[in-house]
């Protein structure tokens, strides 16, 4: 038994239209996929830059201010506005971590999160959160972002050890 194979004009006319149909679709896909990704990066963007609680926070970070401190502890206000700028840096580096967003496309907050490495209440904040969730058997809040950290080469050796003299200790750790 011999099978032949024979296609007309309008069928070859249908195969050509549905795999234009099918590229031109994904091309659009692609497109639109670029264009949220960019509209990802400029809303995270603005709300670093322009929003006024993130603003305060990063330049206390900026400029060095001493901001952990027992006043700090106490007040929850002032704590939960830290927390909500570490926790959305947190996720940035979740996002990278889980290669949602590209090595290139991070590099964008790279800067900020090198400047919150630099600030000595900043660590002191992340190495008493650490070891107090490890004492209590917890995950850390901003494990992604320590995590980032601590692959960047970001943090001292002596962060994960709890007796580290180096670190302002306010936490009964």
């Amino acid at each position: 038994m011999k099978m032949t194979f024979s296609i007309t004009i309008y069928e070859a006319l249908f195969l050509l239209f549905t795999i234009g149909g099918g590229i031109f679709a994904l091309l659009q896909w692609k497109q639109k996929h670029k264009l949220e990704r960019a509209n990802f990066l400029n809303a995270a963007l603005t709300k670093i830059r322009d929003d006024k609680e993130f603003a305060s926070v990063l330049y206390a970070i900026d400029y060095g201010e001493q901001w952990y401190t027992n006043d700090f502890i106490t007040d929850h206000l002032k704590e939960q506005q830290f927390d909500r700028v570490f926790a959305y840096f947190d996720y940035l580096c979740y996002l990278k971590d889980r290669h949602i967003l590209s090595k290139k496309e991070f590099q964008i907050f790279e800067y900020r999160i090198v400047r919150m490495a630099n600030s000595d209440s900043f660590m002191s904040y992340m190495f008493n959160l650490y070891h107090f969730s490890k004492r209590n058997g917890t995950r850390v809040s901003f494990c992604h972002l320590l995590m980032y950290l601590k692959k960047s080469k970001l943090l001292e050796d002596s962060f994960w050890n709890v007796n580290s003299s180096e670190y302002t200790k306010l936490l009964n750790i």
